[in-house]
C-alpha cells in the first residue's frame, strides 16, 4: 500500500478541477537483454484529459527488472505530464515522475520543455530533464530539437546532452519520422537513435565511454470509432568499454477514446 500511495501521490494532486476525460488506454511492454543483462517486463494504464488549451495525461505503471537470472526488482511509478498552450506560438510541456529506488525505473525524474513556432510548419523545441536513479545517481540533462510538418508527415530530430555525476557526459541523437493515414486517424512511425554513454569503473583511474544506437517502428490502427491498437517493435545495440550486448522490444496497448 506504501508503493502504491507514493506512486499515485503526484496524480492526486496535479488532477485539474476542470478537465474533460478524452481517452483510456492500457498496454504491456516487454524488453529482453542478451547476456547476463536480463530483461524487463511493464504494464501500464494511462489517463488523457484534455483542458481549454492543453491536456493532461496521467499514468500508472508497474515494472520488473531480472537480470542474470536470478536477481528480481519490483516498482510503481506514478507520473503527470501536462502540454499547454499558452499562445499561437509558443507552448510547453511539463512532466513529473515518482518511483521507489530500485532499477527499474528512476526514482524521481522531472522535465520541462519549451516549444516556440517559428513558421508554420516549423517548431523549435529546447528542454531540461533532472533525474536520480537506482543508488542515488543523478543524471541532468540539456536537449534541442526541430519538428517540420509537410503534409501527412510529421519529421523530428532531437540533440541530448547528458551529465552524470560522477561518470562525466555523454549525449544522443533522435530521428522520428511519422505518416498519418490519409483516411481515419491510424498512424505508423519509426524512430533511429544513436549516441554514446560515460562509465567509471572502481579499478580504472580513467573514464570509459561507450555507443549506443537502436531503432523501432510503431503502428497505431485504428479498430473502430472508439478502439485503437499500437503495436511496437524495436532493437537496441550496446557497444560498451568491456562487452557488447543487444536488445529486443515489444509493446502492445489499447486505447479507447471518448
Amino acid at each position: 500500500m506504501r508503493r502504491i500511495a507514493l506512486a499515485t501521490a503526484i496524480i492526486t494532486i496535479c488532477a485539474p478541477l476542470h478537465a474533460e476525460l478524452t481517452s483510456l488506454t492500457a498496454g504491456y511492454d516487454f524488453n529482453d537483454y542478451s547476456g547476463t543483462h536480463g530483461s524487463r517486463h511493464m504494464r501500464f494504464a494511462e489517463i488523457k484529459n484534455t483542458l481549454n488549451k492543453g491536456a493532461l495525461v496521467m499514468n500508472l505503471s508497474d515494472g520488473e527488472r531480472e537480470y542474470n537470472g536470478d536477481e528480481r526488482y519490483h516498482s510503481i511509478r506514478g507520473r503527470a505530464s501536462l502540454w499547454y498552450r499558452w499562445s499561437g506560438w509558443l507552448s510547453t510541456r511539463s512532466s513529473i515522475a515518482l518511483a521507489e529506488d530500485t532499477p527499474v525505473f528512476a526514482r524521481q525524474d522531472v522535465q520541462q520543455d519549451v516549444t516556440v513556432k517559428v513558421l508554420k510548419p516549423l517548431l523549435i523545441t529546447g528542454g531540461y530533464r533532472t533525474a536520480r536513479y537506482y543508488g542515488g545517481v543523478d543524471v541532468d540533462a540539456w536537449s534541442a530539437g526541430l519538428t517540420w510538418y509537410a503534409g501527412p508527415t510529421i519529421t523530428n530530430w532531437r540533440y541530448t546532452w547528458y551529465d552524470s555525476h560522477g561518470a562525466g557526459d555523454s549525449y544522443s541523437h533522435v530521428v522520428s519520422l511519422r505518416l498519418n493515414d490519409a483516411t481515419g486517424k491510424g498512424s505508423t512511425q519509426v524512430w533511429v537513435a544513436w549516441g554514446s554513454g560515460a562509465y567509471n569503473y572502481d579499478w580504472a583511474p580513467e573514464r570509459y565511454t561507450g555507443t549506443t544506437q537502436s531503432v523501432s517502428l510503431r503502428r497505431l490502427q485504428p479498430l473502430s470509432e472508439h478502439w485503437a491498437l499500437g503495436m511496437t517493435l524495436g532493437k537496441q545495440w550496446y557497444d560498451m568499454p568491456l562487452e557488447n550486448y543487444h536488445g529486443l522490444n515489444a509493446a502492445l496497448d489499447l486505447t479507447w477514446a471518448f
